[in-house]
């Protein structure tokens, strides 16, 4: 198996101001360099689904890992929350622009968001994810986290789940899994992010 799964039935969960856990260590360690170079290969900024990319096999099977039904009764039991009628959405970033970041919460139409990062390494000051205790204040934080390889952080969709991070421009390569609240959601955010990245692609070779 990909996923330690004793790292999220093991790590505490936080309930305020809304509920979230942060583990580092959620690739079993045998897979991490495997996961990191079959991470696919991402050239424009923006989340982009996966169906829309290409990855090696290995990758593949941790993502079929991922969207099961173990993982899915983890989490349900992490959280206190019924996933079993809630879809999966999965979309990949791999480039960050100065305007990423943010505060802002997550839609209404998503039950729980996890972000997993797969940077060897981090040097620069912007691009930490922080869960932050305002929609005001990038300073006013719960917990900052570097997006190294293997750090799952996992969180609530509610009205006060803020988060954001400081400027960062090059690489940070990530996947966002969300449980969603209905198919209608899933297919409609499916489409739009298909067509920001034809657009984005389209541009980058005008562009050049």
């Amino acid at each position: 198996m990909y996923i330690n799964y004793e790292s999220i039935i093991d790590v505490v969960l936080n309930k305020e101001p809304f509920k979230y856990f942060i583990v580092k260590d959620f690739i079993n360690k045998d897979y991490v360099k495997e996961l990191e170079e079959g991470f696919p290969n991402i050239e424009t900024s923006g989340s982009v689904p996966l169906s829309s990319l290409t990855y090696t096999k290995k990758f593949e099977k941790f993502i079929k890992e991922l969207e099961g039904n173990k993982f899915r009764e983890v989490i349900s039991k992490k959280f206190g929350v019924d996933l079993s009628e809630c879809p999966v959405m999965i979309t990949a970033r791999g480039i960050c622009k100065k305007s990423n970041g943010k505060i802002h919460i997550d839609s209404k139409g998503k039950v729980l968001t996890f972000l997993l990062y797969f940077n060897d390494s981090w040097d620069s000051e912007g691009g930490k994810l922080r869960l932050l205790n305002n929609e005001h204040d990038i300073e006013d934080y719960l917990e900052e986290i570097e997006p190294l390889t293997g750090t799952l952080v996992a969180f609530e969709c509610v009205e006060n789940a803020w988060h954001g991070h400081k400027p960062h421009i090059g690489m940070r390569k990530s996947i966002q899994l969300n449980y969603v609240k209905d198919s209608s959601y899933l297919n409609k955010e499916q489409s739009r992010h298909k067509l920001s990245a034809i657009v984005k692609n389209l541009y980058n070779y005008i562009k050049w």
